[in-house]
């Protein structure tokens, strides 16, 4: 399956303004986040992540996330610039 960035930017754009933010301070989504959001591996994200940062259509973000222990910590999030 071939994805292109403006197809990406929209799926990205549809999954933040669908989800609730409880969980989250922001309309950041970390890359497990995008992976089920999108239905693509981790490695694909990533590889689509790299240009959309490089052109600025996406930023790299520290955003707060609650882990399993039940502690709130920053961690790398992705957001549309």
């Amino acid at each position: 399956m071939s994805i292109t960035e403006t197809e990406i930017l929209e799926q990205i754009r549809q999954s933040i303004e669908g989800r609730t933010l409880e969980h989250t301070d922001d309309n950041s989504m970390t890359v497990p986040e995008l992976c089920k959001a999108l239905g693509l591996g981790e490695k694909a994200v990533r590889r689509h992540l790299k240009p959309l940062i490089a052109s600025g259509d996406v930023k790299a973000v520290r955003s707060l996330r609650v882990n399993m222990v039940g502690v709130i910590t920053p961690v790398p999030a992705y957001k549309i610039a």
